[in-house]
């Protein structure tokens, strides 16, 4: 995007998200990093080399 502070699109399309969904996770918000990873996934724009933690994420068994 232009005046972007990253050039490539992919950061703002996924690559973010994923270490988001990953820092949320890892942090015990587990419901929320699902929730997220679920939106990510959704929006087709992850690759297929970029989906395992995702995927991973967004069926993990969340704690009630």
């Amino acid at each position: 995007p232009t005046g972007a502070l990253f050039v490539e699109d992919a950061v703002y399309d996924y690559l973010r998200w994923i270490v988001y969904c990953a820092a949320l996770y890892n942090t015990g918000e587990r419901g929320d990093a699902q929730e997220l990873a679920v939106k990510v996934l959704a929006n087709g724009k992850v690759p297929t080399d970029q989906r395992a933690v995702l995927e991973r994420i967004a069926t993990a068994e969340v704690e009630a």
